[in-house]
């Protein structure tokens, strides 16, 4: 099944669908000072797609990754950020990225600092995510 912004049937415009039903985004705070798990696992047959984010670094912060549980280097790629460097990815009904169904989202990076601030993803059942 096919993710898309809006359908024809819902006037929920902007807003991620599975068919014609709105999936409704969730908020998680974030405050990390090392790699770690930053969204838990989802139940069988979902998959964390994320759809916003917002986090600072209180220090320089080397090769900061978010990915899925057991595969590495596969979304935001290493990012290197300064003292108060911000990482943001606007709100977009498409995800940004999406995990391997069934696998929790991690955070990898180098330095020592404190990332914090939000990150918003939406549970999407895991028929249909392209390359599965």
């Amino acid at each position: 099944m096919p993710y898309q912004a809006a359908t024809p049937v819902s006037q929920q415009a902007g807003i991620l669908h599975a068919g014609s039903t709105p999936l409704t985004a969730q908020q998680k705070a974030v405050s990390i000072t090392s790699s770690g798990t930053i969204l838990a696992a989802p139940p069988s047959g979902y998959a964390i797609a994320v759809v916003q984010i917002a986090l600072v670094a209180s220090a320089v912060l080397t090769a900061v990754n978010l990915q899925s549980h057991t595969t590495t280097g596969i979304a935001t790629g290493g990012v290197t950020l300064a003292a108060n460097g911000q990482l943001v990815l606007p709100f977009s009904p498409c995800p940004w990225l999406t995990c391997v169904p069934g696998e929790a989202l991690d955070l990898e990076m180098t330095g020592t600092g404190t990332l914090a601030g939000t990150v918003n993803y939406v549970l999407v059942p895991a028929v249909g995510i392209d390359g599965l």
